[in-house]
């Protein structure tokens, strides 16, 4: 190995510092500037629920649970959901199936089913 001269002998470079830099002072103002708040600690919002869907058959079972005969509770339906002529033995089929899987009793559905609504007929 030969011996380097000093004009040959590099510079060492300097070390990488691990430590933070100081944080740079800044001149106070005349006036503080004011806190903020802190926000508060609530839950995320939820969605609000949605309405209650309406259907023809909840209306209906609903009505003939009420006491309703057929002929208020087509009135309903039509009204509702603008239901043509030809459906009007709705009430009455929602009638017999509530007594057969238990919402009502025959003898509910008797005295208050009222009198047959009447279908419009057409000549062919």
């Amino acid at each position: 190995m030969t011996k380097k001269t000093a004009s040959q002998k590099t510079t060492r470079r300097p070390s990488i510092s691990t430590a933070k830099p100081a944080a740079k002072k800044t001149a106070k103002l005349s006036a503080p500037a004011p806190a903020a708040a802190p926000a508060p600690a609530t839950k995320p919002a939820t969605p609000a629920p949605k309405p209650e869907r309406v259907t023809r058959a909840g209306l209906a079972y609903r009505l003939i649970q009420e006491g309703k005969g057929n002929a208020e509770v087509w009135a309903a339906l039509k009204a509702a959901f603008n239901m043509p002529e030809h459906h009007s033995y709705y009430p009455a089929w929602y009638r017999a199936h509530l007594v057969m899987k238990g919402g009502i009793t025959k003898e509910f559905a008797a005295k208050h089913r009222g009198p047959a609504i009447r279908r419009k007929t057409t000549k062919m």
